[in-house]
């Protein structure tokens, strides 16, 4: 069913290391659409410094948006949220299971929601993780830790579109823009029914 009188929001969800946030990044340079850039306490990457899907503040800045937090979530005792005025202004959001679960709580009657899940075999999750500064016993908690949220996601099947990120760059950002722009196709034809 499609909701034309709600926005579209895209969620792109993956493991650690699935190449998500690369993925994302660049569908959004070549479709003109804008990420969604949340808070999170923790600490910067040093490839971060340059560009980043975050805006780092403290764990005591954090309470001056609670009444404002559209989804939230915490990963290794690190805070991530959004907002909703950042949510109104963006189309793709790069979100975790947990995360996921309070935005639909929240804002389940204000959007329409479009998963993609990107999955990367482990081995190819470690080496990019290792390309963009991660320690490897860094990388192996992380993927031990988000383990049981990826595979109770899984078995629910609630994603509309499945990456397998295997393949070149280009050929995953490609496929995931050609199923956002059918998404944006669907619904303009919907309209004018």
């Amino acid at each position: 069913m499609i909701l034309l009188n709600k926005p579209i929001k895209f969620l792109v969800l993956g493991r650690t290391g699935s190449g998500k946030t690369s993925i994302v990044r660049a569908v959004c340079e070549k479709m003109g659409l804008k990420q969604v850039v949340s808070y999170t306490t923790r600490p910067m990457r040093e490839s971060e410094k340059i560009w980043s899907d975050h805006i780092f503040i403290t764990d005591d800045e954090v309470k001056q948006y609670e009444n404002d937090i559209a989804a939230y979530t915490e990963i290794d005792g690190n805070k991530y949220f959004v907002t909703y005025d950042i949510i109104d202004s963006s189309d793709v959001y790069v979100i975790d299971p947990a995360g996921l679960d309070s935005l639909k709580t929240k804002c389940k009657d204000r959007y329409e929601f479009v998963e993609i899940y990107i999955r990367t075999p482990q081995k190819i999750a470690e080496e990019r993780a290792k390309s963009r500064g991660d320690k490897l016993k860094t990388f192996k908690q992380r993927w031990v830790s988000e383990n049981q949220q990826f595979t109770d996601y899984e078995r629910g099947q609630t994603f509309a579109y499945h990456l397998l990120n295997n393949q070149p760059f280009d050929e995953s950002v490609k496929k995931v823009c050609k199923w956002i722009q059918w998404e944006f196709d669907k619904r303009k034809e919907g309209e004018m029914v």
